[in-house]
């Protein structure tokens, strides 16, 4: 097969630390798209990671992780405010992503423990466990909306505080 080789990359990650984040300018990663015969092939929208004391002067829908071409899962962007000590998961494709799968643990463990909230929305937003055996600890508020779909392993996800599914929001089990 001539593409057996084909495949885009993911939308890298940003990190951005600051005292103050303000200003009308945006910060995205998008995975890539690379077309392979007749299938198109994308990639996951990467990881954007932004701790500031004070972002009130910035519009936080300008920062996006979009997933790329026709199959590409959406990033995460997650949100910290320096002051606190828990931030904000956003999983968030939107109606700009292709609406792939993301998947939610990390890698080499059985075990993710998320102790911050997790925003999971937009209509094109897909969110699975890495694999069928991680555990996923979810220690503080889970919301799902706008159309967003979460599918879990039951036996396999803690909720320990409360889980909200609201505005067309979905979570299969």
């Amino acid at each position: 097969n001539a593409y057996a080789t084909c495949g885009p990359g993911s939308g890298g990650g940003v990190l951005v630390t600051v005292t103050t984040l303000s200003g009308a300018g945006l910060i995205q990663t998008k995975g890539g798209d690379l077309f392979c015969g007749d299938s198109g092939a994308a990639g996951g929208g990467g990881r954007i990671a932004v701790y500031a004391q004070d972002y009130s002067g910035f519009n936080l829908a300008n920062i996006t992780a979009l997933g790329g071409g026709y199959s590409g899962g959406v990033g995460t962007v997650y949100l910290r405010d320096t002051d606190e000590a828990l931030g904000t998961l956003i999983i968030d494709a939107g109606n700009g992503s292709a609406g792939g799968w993301t998947p939610l643990g990390l890698q080499g463990t059985n075990r993710t423990v998320i102790p911050d909230l997790v925003i999971i929305r937009g209509n094109k937003t897909h969110v699975q466990p890495l694999n069928g055996t991680n555990l996923l600890d979810f220690r503080t508020n889970v919301v799902i909306s706008g159309g967003a779909l979460l599918s879990l392993v039951a036996s396999n996800t803690v909720f320990a505080a409360s889980l909200v599914v609201t505005n067309n929001g979905q979570l299969n089990v």
